[in-house]
Order: structure tokens, then sequence, then C-alpha cells
């Protein structure tokens, strides 16, 4: 299965339900646990860590904290008599939280000698947010440059003004990217 982070934090939250017991001769309880896939581990309830499993009331089990990436969620069922056998799932964490981007209201843009300038688009940034981390940010001029005789319709890292837009106000989409590809 796969979900995506918390809001909130860089890691997942998962509702499973326990695995279907077949042939049962006495009363099966369950351990949960969880442990990051790893290519020479196993899915067995052995180095599981329980910590953040909660049973709800409905039956399900709610993990909290699943670290970004795949880990087994490991139901251990064990009978009356002792004996038990081991059943995983994969849950794959995966960030498709997009940041919050949070710009500048109004920036004051002094040109060069040559009467242009390149302004950064992190110079926009005003505190944006991400769950797992901001990687870049990009900007771009709402009029796509043309006053400036540009025609860049895309995002870049950084904008440019000239003396056409001097005494204007110059409208311009920061976005912010994090780690994963999301953007806003």
């Amino acid at each position: 299965m796969e979900i995506s982070t918390d809001v909130s934090s860089c890691s997942g939250t998962a509702i499973i339900a326990p695995p279907t017991i077949i042939d049962e001769c006495s009363k099966v309880t369950f351990q949960v646990g969880y442990k990051v896939l790893s290519p020479n581990g196993s899915a067995t309830y052995e180095g599981t860590s329980s910590a953040n499993v909660t049973k709800l009331s409905s039956g399900l089990y709610r993990i909290t904290e699943l670290p970004l990436g795949l880990s087994w969620v490991v139901f251990r069922g064990t009978d009356e008599c002792g004996n038990f056998t081991d059943c995983a799932t994969e849950v794959l964490v995966a960030d498709k939280v997009p940041p919050i981007p949070v710009c500048d209201q109004k920036t004051i843009v002094s040109l060069t000698v040559d009467g242009t300038a390149r302004i950064d688009a992190f110079t926009f940034d005003d505190g944006s947010l991400d769950n797992c981390g901001i990687n870049s940010y990009e900007v771009k001029r709402m009029d796509n440059g043309a006053p400036c005789g540009q025609n860049v319709w895309w995002f870049r890292p950084y904008v440019e003004f000239c003396c056409a837009d001097v005494g204007k106000t110059v409208t311009v989409v920061f976005r912010a990217k994090d780690k994963h590809g999301n953007y806003n």
C-alpha cells in the first residue's frame, strides 16, 4: 500500500486491517510492529518496533510516524498453544504534500548601471514551509518580461527587470519546490 506523508511531518500514518486467520482452533492474539525494508532483512516480527502502533476500536491498527520510503508492517498471530506465524505487508510512504510558499508582498528592485537587474527567486521568500524540506525556489514575471523584450513564460531561479519597469509595479509568481518534486 502507498500512503502520503502527514501534512506536518515527513513521516506517514497507515491504517491497516489485521490478516484473516484460517483454520483457527483457538483464540489468536496479534502483536504488530514495523521495520524499514532492507535488502538483507526479512519480513519477520524480530527487529520490529511497536512504538506508535495503536489498535483502534474498529479492530484496525493505526501506525504513526512511519518513515519516508518502504517499510514492513508485520503481524505476529499467536494462538493459545503458543503457535505463531508472521504476516507482513509493505507500506510505501511517499511525500505528496506540496510546500506552502510564503512570499514578500513588496520587493524594491534597483537596476545596475546597464539598466537591468537579475533577482534570485529566494529573494522573494518570506518563510516558505514544507514537511520534508524546501529544495529550491523559482520565479517568473506575470507579463513574461514583454516590457524588457523578453518572452519568458516559464519559471526560473531568477527574474529579470529593465529600465521599462522603472516606476511600475511588476507582479511576479513565486514557486517553492520540495525535495520530492512537489511544488506550489
